[in-house]
């Protein structure tokens, strides 16, 4: 299944809607450029999700976790990662019953099994500073491959 639109960054209902109805762990990898409003989606949806405590952007720190009512949720930024080595310290692991965000992860998509869901966001540049076009894919059958 693949949604696409257009969302405005105050107002991200419509995604972080989708994505709870469809996926509750596993892997969700994010993409689009910097700017794109990645973190910002992150921040909406784990409010959602019941997460009280600040949630921030792990560009520096690589990976950020945080408990809400479905379990524990793993936020990581792999912006500043080079080498597939460098993942093996950040225990990005599926346990089952967790979900995992990972900005940049197209880049490893491979090490990450079971992806449950890719978004993809990007600029509008006809539309206001605001405006967003996402597309929200739904992967029904996962493929587990040696990492």
């Amino acid at each position: 299944m693949i949604k696409e639109g257009i969302i405005q960054l105050n107002t991200l209902d419509k995604l972080s809607d989708l994505l709870i109805e469809h996926v509750s762990n596993g892997y969700v990898l994010l993409e689009g450029p910097l700017g794109s409003g990645k973190t910002t989606f992150i921040k909406h949806l784990l409010k959602k999700l019941g997460v009280t405590e600040p949630v921030t952007s792990p560009t520096y720190t690589l990976v950020h976790t945080y408990h809400a009512t479905l379990g524990q949720i793993m936020h990581a930024d792999l912006y500043r990662i080079q080498h597939q080595q460098e993942l093996e310290g950040l225990d990005l692991e599926y346990t089952g019953n967790n979900l995992l965000f990972i900005e940049w992860g197209e880049r490893f998509a491979k090490f990450f099994t079971p992806v449950k869901a890719k978004i993809s966001l990007s600029l509008c540049k006809s539309k206001n500073e605001n405006s967003r076009y996402y597309s929200f894919e739904l992967f029904s059958k996962v493929h587990h491959e040696p990492h």
